[in-house]
């Protein structure tokens, strides 16, 4: 084993921290919720309801793959399906940030509830664990996962909350 893969094992703690980081973004989604208000004032002549789709329409797709997810991690592996759904995740939710034109933000949106289906981000959070760990470390890691989902929700709203001071589209980079 290289020194590398010797510094990457499940009992160092960057290899735990990966493995929880996932659940960080678990319910990122409608972090920008309080970027509404704003975006509605930015389309105005589109209804509200649309503008406000955009905290929510992730949602739909998420469902939808995350009925098909579990088959896609078996053929291709737990862990490249959740890299796939971190990277549409990361790439879509940013998207935004750099977008003027509302049904543009609606697609990334759209790509962003794909990646949160794909990645299966919660139920392939506690797979990773199952795999790594097992006994008391398990058990600790379990726990920890279930910590870091309201810490990513804190730290992602309050980041949000912050970079809406800049714009509507800054609170996407969050």
């Amino acid at each position: 084993m290289s020194d590398n893969q010797s510094n990457w094992g499940p009992e160092t703690g960057l290899h735990r921290f990966w493995i929880l980081a996932v659940s960080l973004v678990i319910t990122s989604g409608t972090a920008i919720s309080p970027a509404l208000p704003t975006m509605q004032l930015t389309f105005s002549s589109y209804p509200t309801t649309l503008v406000n789709m955009v905290a929510t329409i992730q949602q739909v797709p998420a469902f939808i793959v995350l009925l098909f997810s579990s088959q896609l991690a078996s053929k291709y592996g737990i862990k490249r399906i959740v890299g796939i759904g971190m990277l549409l995740m990361g790439i879509a939710g940013v998207a935004p940030a750099l977008l003027s034109n509302i049904w543009l933000v609606l697609l990334a949106r759209l790509i962003f509830g794909i990646g949160i289906g794909i990645g299966m981000t919660n139920s392939l959070a506690i797979a990773l664990i199952n795999l790594y760990y097992d006994g008391g470390d398990q058990a600790q890691m379990l726990g920890e996962r279930s910590a870091f989902e309201p810490i990513g929700v804190c730290v992602i709203n309050l980041l949000a909350g912050l970079l809406l001071s800049i714009s509507w589209q800054a609170s996407f980079l969050a």
